[in-house]
């Protein structure tokens, strides 16, 4: 391989981990742009969920992946706020797809729903969906501009 080649193929492989870096950069600029909206939407309580929607942006071999979810290990009372969130987002007992039929009765020893209560469940909250419905048509173009910065 002459001089020249050798040149051409170095200036290639540069090019291309800056194409790399760049398309990353990109990523990470559409999970912070679509993050707004999903917090906005979220249900708020105590506030944990919400502070709990983070992302994460990964690069390999194959490509970029951006990753929006509940990435964090905050707690409340002793629940994850991974294991809860699925059930404001999906619903529970007769609410949720699949869920159970009738209602039921439960009690909560102490903290602030100490008592008994009777349920039927806890209609959906599809927050994630609803953002995310509201604004893939804006995705492709967040791609571009972060490309760009």
């Amino acid at each position: 391989m002459d001089a020249h080649n050798a040149q051409v193929i170095a200036n290639i492989r540069l090019q291309a981990k800056k194409m790399d870096a760049r398309a990353k950069v990109a990523m990470e600029y559409v999970m912070l742009q679509l993050q707004k909206p999903v917090k906005a939407e979220c249900p708020v309580d105590q506030g944990l969920l919400r502070a709990s929607i983070s992302y994460e942006v990964d690069m390999n071999w194959s490509g970029v992946t951006g990753t929006l979810g509940i990435l964090s290990g905050k707690t409340s009372e002793g629940v994850s706020v991974g294991e809860y969130a699925i059930y404001v987002h999906q619903g529970t007992g007769i609410y949720a797809a699949g869920g159970r039929k009738t209602p039921w009765v439960y009690s909560v020893q102490s903290g602030k729903y100490a008592g008994v209560h009777y349920t039927h469940g806890q209609r959906a909250n599809p927050f994630f969906r609803r953002a995310y419905q509201k604004n893939k048509g804006n995705i492709r173009g967040w791609f571009n501009r972060g490309f760009v910065l």
